[in-house]
């Protein structure tokens, strides 16, 4: 929502960025006009601002663009690559909010942790980034801004709960850190992690803003390694010989090969763990078989099959695939007897249990179960808050949804109830405003990701 003078503009996004997005357009306590923008132009609005000449600028975190519109919502100008995010200067990562200060347009990049500065003809300026001089306080990941005057802007970050200070002089800009009497939310060392993958005692974590793979020690919970991945890793699972990444940045499935896979006692002092220094990294070109290249959108969960086969969950082509370790793609739910049953709306799982399969259907609200061949399916679970990620445990089911809780259900899909996560030591339970990316079951215990908060939790 922004507003000027006594006017507002408020956007209402669909609830699964499948629809259009809306602008509310309203004076004092009256609504004047509803605009319905297309979706071309906007799939999910993160930040409004308006600007001195009536134009409204919107950040938008599932493009990954910045636009101007006029009155009737065509785009005057736009910055940034469609659904193409990335670090480079002519890039947005995941903005959060855009801020009008004056001359310069500000667009907070959430995943990267840096600021992109227009001038008023959406044209770049510079980019903000901690290690600049005067600026080392920049927040990490900043999430959302106010203009107090033409040269000071209020930033917030919500995942370590702090504010922070934008102030722009003749000298250049400076940020600074607005302390509180306690801190709001446990801040891990990951950015925005994803996935998850266990041999031994070693957990593997999908660092998705820092491009790169870390391995954390299970009984310390130490940082052990890390491994440059590039692109968004998102999710991956072991292999005979390493890992099988999924990068929803460049689309691609990467394969890596483990220097010490078959010793896995070089980690450290504890022993028994996997290092990932000296891994091979190689992309894994997917294929139909008759050879013919299959593309991914947005690859957003790996599992093992067994006998060299992986289950791939592309939530942009809806679909889920099995893949060998060449890369041939030997079965895909779109075309299957199951997937002419049920279509899936933006899957985000797929767990085998057995010699069968649960499927996470999040934009249909359901866990869906089905043989290994795809041949019959049938609904485990409907009605569901948009799940994303499910787990078994020693008293049934937890599923990660957009409740804001874990959801539990016994061993026949009866609810249970819900759980909230309370950190060891902290007073206060956290809030999943998202909802956690991986869930695993290793030796006994729970594992998951927080990507908000860059933590990696062991559930009791």
């Amino acid at each position: 929502m922004s507003t000027k003078d006594d006017q507002w503009v408020a956007a209402v996004n669909h609830p699964l960025d499948s629809g259009p997005c809306r602008l509310v357009f309203g004076r004092g306590a009256e609504v004047e006009r509803v605009l319905t923008l297309a979706l071309e132009t906007a799939r999910s609005i993160a930040g409004l601002a308006w600007k001195s000449d009536g134009d409204v600028v919107l950040a938008d975190n599932y493009l990954h663009v910045c636009r101007a519109l006029a009155g009737d919502g065509t785009a005057r100008w736009s910055f940034g690559s469609e659904r193409c995010p990335g670090r480079d200067d002519t890039l947005l990562s995941s903005p959060s909010d855009c801020v009008v200060t004056g001359r310069h347009i500000l667009i907070l990049n959430e995943m990267s942790g840096t600021i992109t500065v227009l001038d008023n003809a959406g044209r770049l300026q510079e980019t903000l980034r901690r290690g600049l001089p005067g600026l080392s306080a920049l927040p990490l990941t900043p999430t959302g801004g106010t203009a107090l005057t033409d040269s000071l802007t209020v930033l917030t970050d919500a995942h370590s709960g702090l504010l922070h200070s934008l102030r722009r002089d003749s000298t250049g800009w400076h940020c600074r850190t607005l302390t509180t009497d306690q801190q709001a939310s446990l801040v891990g060392q990951l950015s925005f992690p994803r996935g998850l993958a266990a041999r031994r005692r070693t957990l593997f974590v999908a660092d998705t803003a820092h491009e790169r793979i870390a391995a954390i020690s299970i009984d310390d919970g130490g940082l052990i390694d890390t491994l440059h991945i590039g692109g968004w890793p998102r999710a991956l699972t072991v292999t005979e010989r390493g890992l099988l990444v999924a990068d929803g940045l460049g689309s691609r499935i990467v394969r890596v090969d483990l220097a010490d896979a078959e010793d896995e006692t070089k980690g450290g002092p504890a022993g028994n763990r996997t290092v990932l220094a000296g891994s091979q990294i190689s992309e894994l070109p997917l294929t139909d078989l008759t050879g013919a290249p299959v593309h991914l959108r947005d690859p957003h969960h790996l599992a093992a099959a067994g006998a060299g086969r992986y289950w791939l969950v592309d939530s942009d082509l809806d679909d889920v695939l099995l893949l060998d370790s060449e890369g041939r793609v030997h079965l895909r739910w779109s075309t299957s007897p199951a997937g002419s049953r049920f279509r899936l709306a933006d899957p985000h799982q797929v767990l085998p249990v057995g010699d069968a399969l649960l499927v996470v259907d999040t934009n249909n609200h359901r866990i869906l179960r089905a043989d290994a061949l795809l041949q019959d399916v049938t609904v485990v679970r409907d009605r569901l808050t948009r799940p994303r990620f499910i787990v078994s445990h020693r008293d049934g089911w937890l599923v990660s949804d957009h409740s804001g809780t874990l959801a539990a259900f016994d061993e026949n899909w009866d609810s249970q109830g819900a759980y909230a996560i309370r950190p060891a030591g902290w007073e206060h339970s956290v809030h999943l405003d998202d909802p956690l990316r991986a869930l695993i079951s290793h030796e006994g215990s729970v594992y998951a990701t927080d990507w908000e908060r860059g933590l990696v939790y062991r559930i009791s």
